[in-house]
């Protein structure tokens, strides 16, 4: 049995009890702290994609978010490798691809071209 809630996941494996509840224990969630880097033009605003990999060669999208300036947070991301898209408001667009274990906080650049 597998339960999730938002970036958190946890498995339980047993014998279900005849009568009552199972408890599933989640694990914390991952979190990334980035920055979108240009070649030269400023950066106002972007939209940020957050995907994960449901099965091979399968991306899903989780999370849409705005952010202003050049700098983002999240926070509630589940423990497994995860895309992150952003498409600035001038067309311009990146991506990273980033491993998050449980509790684990990772610095993230995303070059936009």
């Amino acid at each position: 049995m597998s339960a999730r809630n938002g970036g958190r996941i946890g498995t339980w494996a047993g014998t279900l009890p005849e009568r009552g509840t199972v408890a599933v224990r989640l694990s914390p969630a991952g979190a990334v702290d980035g920055v979108v880097r240009s070649g030269g033009a400023p950066i106002s605003g972007f939209t940020l994609e957050v995907a994960s990999r449901p099965g091979a060669g399968a991306w899903r999208v989780s999370d849409v978010h705005r952010f202003a300036g050049d700098r983002f947070t999240l926070g509630d991301l589940p423990p497994e490798q995860v895309r992150i898209v952003v498409r600035t408001d001038d067309g311009r667009r990146g991506e990273a691809e980033v491993a998050l274990g449980a509790g684990e906080t990772r610095p993230v650049e995303i070059a936009i071209r």
